[in-house]
């Protein structure tokens, strides 16, 4: 498989979650058309202020269980 390097405006962005991680899919207008690119294996993360770093502990915590 090569890699092919196109122009265009992004359109939309989304995600899933799949047995293999995260799929990131991105929607763009080229002058080829709409394209769909899918980015498979990606992993979860998200950005907490440090504020709010104390009052998240306990969901972290909890969630390590599962």
């Amino acid at each position: 498989m090569g890699t092919r390097t196109i122009q265009g405006f992004l359109l939309t962005r989304s995600w899933a979650d799949t047995g293999e991680g995260v799929q990131l899919e991105y929607w763009f207008a080229t002058p080829e058309g709409a394209r769909l690119v899918r980015i498979p294996g990606e992993r979860s993360v998200f950005f907490l202020r440090q504020s709010d770093q104390e009052a998240a502990k306990p969901l972290v915590v909890s969630n390590r269980q599962l």
